[in-house]
């Protein structure tokens, strides 16, 4: 011979003075060659890819959109996960799935897209990002923003509301003549004014107001 053959990508050979195809060796699982005429394998899959075994790999294979893996040198595709609900990986061979942001939530799994979380509706809420689902705004709250509130906002001193997912500040009902709410975020305005002070029917008090001397 008048050169040597070099073994293929995705294969290697260690032996000096080969004479035989069957010397070059198939990479193992998880591992792959790029260049043809190696002595090694040593080069791993990174994280969001795998190689099968025996693959004789010249490359790794990305995990899909939607999924992730962590391992470095993976040899199995089952090493791909789904995102689980509330993440999402909108490109192949990721290493970690990204989560929904506050004020959005998503139920699907295996999620390709960010717009696969949703916004949460007027009425809810949600303080956490990577979410299945949104909070529903408590008695004497509202949040009126379509664009996905992070929590809800208090019915102001001086007012009440009893319903459960406002989604309008008018939900916020003023305290009646004679009655008081002291603190923001009240289903009620059961405090009356004590003897010697006063409140007026449309006053929508936050106290009561003395009789003068």
């Amino acid at each position: 011979a008048t050169s040597c053959t070099s073994c293929l990508k995705g294969s290697y050979s260690a032996e000096v003075g080969a004479s035989l195809a069957k010397t070059c060796l198939k990479c193992i699982g998880g591992h792959y060659q790029s260049e043809a005429g190696k002595i090694n394998c040593n080069d791993k899959c990174v994280a969001g890819s795998f190689s099968s075994k025996p693959s004789g790999a010249s490359s790794c294979t990305s995990c899909l959109k939607g999924s992730y893996s962590k391992e470095v040198g993976a040899s199995l595709a089952t090493t791909c996960l789904k995102c689980v609900a509330g993440f999402y990986s909108i490109k192949a061979g990721s290493s970690s799935c990204y989560n929904c942001l506050k004020g959005s939530y998503s139920k699907e799994v295996g999620a390709s897209l960010a717009t696969t979380c949703l916004k949460c509706i007027g009425g809810q809420y949600q303080l956490e990002t990577g979410k299945t689902s949104c909070h529903v705004c408590a008695g004497g709250r509202y949040s009126t923003e379509t664009t996905g509130a992070t929590s809800c906002t208090s019915c102001l001193k001086g007012r009440y509301s009893a319903e459960v997912g406002a989604s309008v500040e008018t939900t916020c009902i003023k305290c009646i003549g004679g009655h008081y709410q002291l603190e923001a975020g009240k289903l009620k305005c059961n405090d009356k004014c004590v003897a010697g002070s006063y409140s007026t029917e449309t006053s929508g008090a936050s106290s009561c107001t003395s009789c003068l001397k």
